[in-house]
């Protein structure tokens, strides 16, 4: 896409998006364009991977030296053998993963595909 065609047409590209759910390739010689395409994936992209991972490291910290948490209901049901009590600590802890997962999607999903972060 060049200058002169990117305002005209934002709109109708979103909606192609949004409505096929496919990936498109957008070529453009506008390098702020391209750079900020680049910056939303790259933002968006870490932000899911940082919030996976401050889940994973908040359980571990728990799991290992704390006496109240997530992470010490998982040890101490693990270690008493209590299966229905680590399934339903585990599925608290999917419970909690998909709903920030969710909250990161719909942030993505609302933020603007053509403004600079």
């Amino acid at each position: 896409m060049d200058a002169q065609l990117t305002p005209v047409i934002p709109h109708q590209q979103d909606h192609l998006i949004d409505r096929t759910g496919k990936t498109i390739v957008f070529v453009t010689l506008d390098l702020t364009e391209a750079i900020t395409l680049a910056d939303r994936v790259i933002v968006f992209a870490g932000l899911k991977i940082s919030v996976a991972s401050s889940l994973v490291g908040a359980v571990v910290a728990e799991l290992i030296s704390a006496n109240r948490g997530l992470g010490s209901i998982l040890a101490t049901t693990s270690s008493m053998f209590d299966t229905a009590g680590l399934f339903a600590g585990l599925a608290m802890l999917l419970v909690i993963a998909l709903t920030m997962n969710g909250l990161v999607d719909r942030l993505e999903k609302r933020h603007p595909r053509r403004k600079l972060l």
